[in-house]
């Protein structure tokens, strides 16, 4: 029998579970962590059918937990982080001579076990979780992501063109979403007007052949044209997003650079929804992906200037999505980085990278985060 505690988001007890799915399960859970028990178990059933054996025992404090562990005489115990007191208590309860006490070390990702007055630490295989498994089991639902719209900027080469000289891009992208360079059709979203005459000069060769190259590549369309403007209409809704923000190239490239990396599974600009029958609160992060079971965020900033406001972004979602259990980044192209926010970012353990050009050293300092 291997018994476990609920708690926030159960990364770890589903990364537990693995070495111990040959034995019956038993969940303990308060009488308000009734979601988060059915989130952990339909991810259980997802990932191992019927195989399990589950009990799930309810209790109303800790007197009662120690009661109730004393009955059991389990076989294991997983030792949960995020639910010291509880731990405690059943630590208390358990004969340490008969039950193995494990805990899932998220900083070495090993499991480390304790039985009679032994340690051990024992490395753990590798564990292919997607980034919808921390989604699901933090309580959110996955509404949208760019991964389609990416895969097909790498594909047809847009992708390259925008690494050849990303300075030029960049002047490109923010001109794109100038209003008096593009403007928006009110009554059909997807149309779109370009003053040619309103583009820098010494941008506008650069900006006819950007806008020729997606025509080209079926982007948007031309639908009426004379000599100083042209209306467009965008094919797909799904492509609109990426042209209208402005820092849409440095998601791109941070996506491309972690797939050639090829970690267990990674989505771009995630749009989830927390709780969504009682309220609809929407969030998004630009880059997730998992490696060996640990999430990693990273946060994409194309700014002249950062905002130690950008780190307490990535703490707030790291934290609400995989506690301790994530690799913290923010990918930037600003140079005007102090030494405080350098400090901060270490304190946080949040890795700063920044993009200058130069992709193969980027993709670089992404795989020392990330190995």
């Amino acid at each position: 029998m291997f018994v476990q505690i609920i708690s926030k988001n159960n990364i770890d007890n589903l990364l537990g579970i693995d070495e111990y799915q040959r034995n019956s399960l038993v969940v303990f859970h308060s009488s308000n962590e009734r979601k988060q028990l059915n989130r952990y178990l339909e991810k259980i059933k997802e990932k191992y059918g019927n195989s399990i054996n589950i009990t799930s025992i309810k209790y109303s404090s800790l007197e009662d937990l120690l009661t109730k562990i004393k009955k059991l005489k389990p076989k294991y115990f997983q030792f949960n982080d995020l639910k010291i007191a509880e731990s405690l208590a059943i630590i208390s309860g358990i004969d340490r001579d008969v039950t193995e006490i494990v805990f899932y070390d998220s900083d070495s990702m090993n499991l480390i076990k304790y039985k009679n007055s032994k340690i051990e630490s024992v490395k753990k295989k590798n564990e292919m979780l997607e980034v919808s498994d921390y989604i699901e089991l933090a309580g959110g639902d996955v509404e949208l992501d760019n991964n389609d719209v990416f895969d097909r900027l790498i594909d047809d080469g847009s992708l390259n063109m925008i690494l050849d000289d990303f300075e030029r891009w960049r002047r490109f992208s923010r001109a794109f979403v100038d209003p008096n360079v593009v403007v928006e059709n009110e009554t059909r979203p997807l149309v779109f007007t370009v003053k040619f005459k309103a583009v820098d000069r010494r941008l506008i060769k650069y900006f006819q052949e950007y806008v020729d190259h997606f025509v080209e590549k079926d982007y948007f369309r031309v639908i009426a044209d004379n000599m100083d403007r042209t209306i467009y209409r965008f094919t797909d809704a799904n492509l609109k997003s990426f042209f209208k923000l402005s820092g849409s190239w440095l998601e791109l490239i941070t996506y491309k650079a972690v797939e050639d990396l090829k970690l267990d599974d990674i989505d771009a600009s995630v749009l989830f929804t927390w709780d969504n029958e009682v309220k609809n609160f929407e969030n998004e992060i630009d880059v997730l992906a998992t490696k060996n079971g640990k999430l990693v965020v990273i946060s994409c900033k194309d700014t002249k200037k950062v905002n130690k406001e950008y780190l307490n972004e990535i703490i707030v979602n790291s934290s609400q999505l995989g506690d301790d259990n994530v690799i913290k980044a923010l990918a930037t192209t600003s140079k005007l980085i102090n030494e405080s926010f350098f400090v901060r970012a270490k304190e946080l353990n949040i890795a700063i990278i920044r993009y200058d050009g130069d992709f193969e050293e980027f993709k670089k300092s992404l795989k020392e985060i990330t190995k």
